[in-house]
């Protein structure tokens, strides 16, 4: 038999046998296990307000371990490649079925669009700010930084140097809760530069990793 606080905190207090339903309020849930039987309630975000005896409960569990594997690579179009992973705080990936993982990214100024500044770039248009995102039970995230020619392939020309910089953060959600910060922010900067030759380049530059396109053609 089994007794029930106001708060939802469920007691044994004699041998035999309780049926007991609960509601939880939205972007919060209360887990039991037992016997005996232990209370874990969570704020919005997912993050353990209680302690049980038995771990945390799958309502409660959030992405933590986030990590950047190795470099980033370079790939033969010039783009920037990063991979990330994470692991549940309850041990169990498909815990994180009500949390997404996903990278925020604002652009210079406050327009959305976003234009990207002068040839080569052809006209290239991003949302500022972007956010692109991924289940949280996924445990991985591949970042791409792609060179952003022409659509359909090509550059612009007559190339101008110019760059710019951009701030990227990689965040989770659990329960529709509040945004909590990975990673970041992080500098992200492209740069189009002239050689001593009078060519041009394209670089592309994010937490010590390089990706080039040089010369352009």
């Amino acid at each position: 038999m089994a007794t029930v606080s106001s708060g939802g905190l469920v007691t044994t207090v004699a041998s035999g046998t309780s049926n007991i339903s609960a509601t939880a309020p939205s972007a919060c849930f209360t887990w039991t296990d037992g016997p005996p039987y232990y209370q874990c309630s969570c704020t919005d975000t997912g993050t353990p307000q209680g302690s049980t005896s038995m771990g945390v409960g799958s309502g409660c569990a959030v992405p933590t371990n986030f990590v950047q594997v190795g470099q980033g690579q370079q790939q033969p179009d010039g783009s920037l490649q990063f991979s990330y992973t994470w692991q549940s705080s309850s041990g169990k990936l498909p815990d994180l079925s009500a949390c997404s993982v996903f990278e925020y990214v604002n652009y210079p100024g406050t327009s959305s669009p976003y234009v990207w500044p002068s040839p080569p770039w052809y006209n290239t248009k991003s949302t500022n700010p972007t956010d692109d995102g991924v289940s949280g039970t996924d445990g991985q995230f591949t970042d791409d930084q792609l060179p952003y020619a022409i659509p359909g392939g090509g550059w612009l020309k007559p190339y101008v140097t110019a760059g710019f910089t951009a701030t990227q953060k990689f965040e989770y959600v659990c329960n529709g809760g509040k945004d909590v910060t990975l990673m970041g922010p992080l500098s992200i900067v492209r740069t189009v530069g002239k050689n001593s030759n009078g060519s041009f380049y394209y670089k592309v530059t994010k937490n010590g990793s390089s990706g080039t396109i040089n010369p352009l053609p």
